[in-house]
């Protein structure tokens, strides 16, 4: 009998459904190994299908090195291109109190958007 890793490699693609069908397993057995597998990164998930081991390059999770991540904010780091100068601590505590401010922001326009979708269908009666 075929194993579930062993189908999906051979379909390269698959929704639980199809390789449940090929294996002869059901469908919750199916999932509940895929999951396994996608924990150790041996399969991806995109949307309702499975992709076999070899991940999309969307699905690889970039290891940055510190240098890399400095770089990337060089404008908050550095004054001169090719110079790294230390952040203060005022500089960076100025900075996470506006990245918390755009959490808070995000977090109300989400509250609206959900008020907002309990009441879809009063909203499409009032819009022509």
């Amino acid at each position: 009998m075929e194993t579930v890793l062993q189908a999906l490699e051979a379909m390269k693609k698959a929704t639980s459904l199809e390789i449940s069908r090929r294996t002869g397993l059901t469908q919750r057995e199916v999932i509940n190994q895929l999951w396994d597998y996608k924990r150790k990164g041996w399969v991806v998930q995109q949307g309702k299908t499975w992709l076999s081991v070899e991940p999309t390059q969307d699905a690889v999770q970039p290891t940055d090195s510190v240098a890399a991540v400095l770089e990337s904010i060089t404008p908050f780091t550095s004054t001169r291109r090719g110079e790294m100068v230390i952040p203060t601590v005022r500089g960076v505590s100025r900075e996470i109190r506006r990245a918390k401010a755009k959490v808070a922001q995000l977090e109300r326009l989400r509250d609206a958007v959900r008020e907002l979708s309990k009441h879809k269908h009063l909203i499409q009666e009032v819009m022509p």
